[in-house]
């Protein structure tokens, strides 16, 4: 499977300039938060057993709740539906707060070995699960382990799927059209996202070194913000982010943020839908 960099994609890509971005309020950077929640259920499929990964909807997600809530930063979670069946108190909590729940699968499956058939399956499955739980369908998706097959992007718009959040090959929203319909793509490149820093049982990295390459992007974001708008986008843990020393790291990184009045801190929903709203990008 190639990385998604030269991922064949079966429509028409398209891809704005980062000069004529423009965001809400002349914000000169759009910074999107997110986070991959899922418990040990979720990794059943890949046969990796570890009730480490419970941690993240028993326990790590409710403290990054309060982290997010005390900063007043609205985040996009991505959760698989067979997690919002197990702990749907915590899916309900952050739907009923300013965040948002997207798709990441319905088991965290292998997509990249799935027939076509399977994938719409696991996709639709997952649509279902989580608007069960939420009383509204998720509208976003980010496939597992960032490796989506030919036919995932396809089927997300077949089925009713507005963006993406998976591939890692920009720094700005883009939009893709294929015979299904239109997906924006919400890319987090991957110096961004907790998988190349923190594995379990432990962290291969210690909490200082992984959030001081993070603060590292962010100050070289705002830097290039200054001469044209663009995008931070993040993707974090609860199994990682909701431990005491990373939860006061994260706030750290954030509080960074917050602080500035040329930020806007929006979901991947509002990104998304600004994308749509202003097809002068293109």
């Amino acid at each position: 499977m190639p990385d998604d960099e030269r991922l064949d994609l079966p429509g028409q890509v398209t891809i704005p300039k980062k000069g004529s971005v423009q965001w809400p309020n002349n914000a000169r950077l759009a910074v999107a938060v997110t986070f991959d929640l899922y418990g040990s259920e979720a990794y059943r499929t890949l046969q990796i057993i570890g009730s480490s990964y419970d941690f993240a909807p028993r326990r790590g997600a409710w403290r990054v709740l309060e982290s997010l809530e005390k900063l007043g930063v609205p985040a996009t979670f991505h959760i698989p539906g067979i997690t919002a069946e197990a702990y749907p108190e915590i899916v309900k909590a952050i739907h009923g707060s300013t965040h948002e729940v997207a798709a990441l699968g319905y088991r965290h499956e292998p997509m990249w070995q799935l027939s076509h058939e399977d994938t719409r399956e696991a996709a639709k499955q997952a649509m279902h699960a989580l608007g069960e739980v939420t009383g509204q369908a998720p509208t976003g998706w980010r496939t597992p382990q960032a490796r989506p097959n030919e036919f995932t992007l396809p089927v997300l718009c077949e089925l009713g799927y507005e963006w993406d959040s998976t591939l890692r090959n920009d720094d700005i929203p883009y939009g893709m059209t294929f015979d299904t319909g239109t997906l924006v793509e919400i890319p987090v490149r991957g110096p961004n996202h907790y998988s190349h820093y923190f594995s379990m049982p432990g962290p291969s990295m210690t909490t200082g070194e992984a959030f001081a390459v993070w603060q590292e992007e962010v100050d070289i974001m705002l830097a290039e913000a200054e001469q044209e708008p663009t995008m931070y986008a993040i993707a974090l843990h609860p199994a990682f982010a909701g431990r005491p020393g990373d939860q006061a790291a994260m706030e750290q990184l954030l509080t960074s943020l917050v602080q500035r009045r040329d930020v806007w801190f929006a979901r991947c929903g509002d990104i998304a839908q600004w994308w749509r709203d202003n097809a002068h990008w293109a």
